[in-house]
């Protein structure tokens, strides 16, 4: 899949590849804005191997409790559906596309750990509509940011940078 890259694509994932995951510390609107981004990567199958590792951890309690914070803060924002159901759709979505079998068993696993700790229901298909869809948040919210990738999410990533540099 060809993809075109966006600067705050660019710039997310330069700080991914230099800090630790680490979901309980971050606001869970920053959280929510997030995973609504890396579950676009992971639809695209963009930049696969830099994303999954922040992922993984999510199978956690602690991180399960982060993303459930995550949608809760979303959906207060009004951000549309439930970003671990977006994230559950674009695993499994991913994981039947990609050609690497390797890589596709990890996205299967991945959906697997995350289905064992959060529930089936959570990640249900059926309960996020598609990643392209505008939110109801507007073009100005933080769900319509996130979707368009980190277009208009300065203060988010910097605070995620911040947060995260400082443990």
């Amino acid at each position: 899949m060809k993809w075109h890259a966006r600067a705050g694509d660019l710039r997310l994932l330069r700080l991914m590849a230099r800090l630790e995951p680490a979901w309980p510390a971050l606001a869970p609107g920053t959280a929510a804005a997030l995973l609504r981004v890396l579950a676009k990567l992971v639809a695209e199958r963009t930049a696969l191997p830099r994303v999954l590792p922040w992922l993984w951890p999510l199978a956690s309690a602690e991180g399960a409790a982060a993303a459930a914070a995550a949608a809760e803060a979303a959906a207060g924002a009004g951000a549309g559906a439930d970003v671990r159901a977006l994230l559950g759709e674009a695993l499994a979505g991913a994981g039947d596309a990609c050609d690497d079998a390797p890589l596709s068993q990890e996205l299967r696993q991945l959906l697997g750990a995350l289905r064992r700790t959060w529930g089936p229901a959570t990640l249900s298909a059926g309960r996020a509509p598609g990643l392209g869809s505008p939110s109801r948040a507007g073009r100005g919210g933080r769900g319509a940011a996130a979707g368009a990738g980190l277009q208009g999410m300065a203060a988010e990533l910097a605070e995620m940078e911040a947060t995260l540099s400082a443990l």
